[in-house]
């Protein structure tokens, strides 16, 4: 099966709700005022109130609560509200996907730490985007559940030969598949009609060399996929190997960063993630 299929494959299972449509339509007319894109929110008490508690959270850390969608675009701007509903919504549809052979309370704790990584390290770097960058870090891994519910068998395999041999996932895909869950959900946010912004760095985040454009953008989500993955899950404790050994070189040369921002990038996501993981995925909380 190639890629296409296999996206194709999950496409009724995992796709966007019409509420993310109809808002990028309206975020696309000069004339939509926010309170006409509150209104077509609140047509989703779900999204709405996932969106108002990121919002009111440590994500923004805010000093007034505010109550209602409108006056979040107001606040927080439009093009951030839009990541917003995209990350949420986009979590919420892989609830559908069904595999074993994930923990998908781990799986999301990676997710949301690099988003929330990648996030801070936009900022750090003076990379304009840091809502897109949170987005992209988000679903840096969908292409894995993807690969996951369609290819089961083959999935499972790759991941005992990683446990074996301590290859990195991505490299036995290639060597088994032809490609990689970056290609995969590379392929499945181009089928969302999704901008270039998030699709480029999800699909080179392994290969930030082949980036002919946003490079700074992938590197961001390389070095933010790693510092998830130096994190425990539930513990949240940094472990023995420090995670600039597994940063691709060009990464800190495209980001202009250097390893000493790891520490700071931990310390503040740990003050989110375990909130932000609460809102956009309910119920997946660790236990420590």
């Amino acid at each position: 099966m190639d890629v296409d299929h296999l996206v194709n494959s999950v496409s009724d299972l995992v796709s966007l709700p019409d509420v993310c449509l109809r808002v990028n339509a309206l975020l696309e007319d000069p004339r939509a005022s926010a309170e006409q894109i509150g209104e077509v929110v609140n047509y989703d008490p779900g999204l709405t109130a996932r969106l108002l508690k990121i919002v009111n959270s440590a994500y923004y850390g805010l000093p007034g609560r505010i109550e209602t969608v409108s006056r979040a675009i107001t606040v927080i701007g439009s093009k951030d509200l839009q990541a917003l509903i995209l990350a949420t919504s986009a979590v919420e549809a892989f609830k559908q996907v069904s595999t074993d052979l994930v923990d998908m309370e781990a799986f999301w704790h990676h997710s949301v730490f690099a988003g929330l990584s990648a996030r801070n390290l936009a900022a750090r770097s003076a990379t304009q985007g840091g809502e897109t960058l949170f987005v992209a870090g988000l679903l840096h891994d969908v292409g894995k559940l993807v690969m996951y519910h369609g290819l089961p068998g083959q999935s499972q395999e790759i991941l005992a030969r990683c446990a074996a041999e301590g290859t990195e996932q991505h490299q036995v895909e290639r060597e088994v598949l032809g490609f990689d869950h970056a290609t995969v959900g590379a392929a499945l946010l181009q089928a969302w009609h999704l901008p270039d912004s998030l699709v480029t760095p999800v699909r080179f985040h392994h290969d930030i060399g082949a980036a002919t454009t946003l490079a700074r953008e992938t590197a961001l989500v390389n070095i933010a996929d790693a510092i998830a993955h130096s994190v425990e899950p539930g513990t949240k404790q940094r472990s023995a190997a420090p995670p600039g050994r597994t940063v691709a070189p060009l990464a800190w040369d495209l980001s202009g960063l250097t390893a000493e921002v790891v520490g700071p990038t931990v310390d503040e996501v740990n003050l989110q993630s375990f909130e932000m993981l609460e809102i956009v995925s309910p119920g997946a909380m660790l236990v420590v």
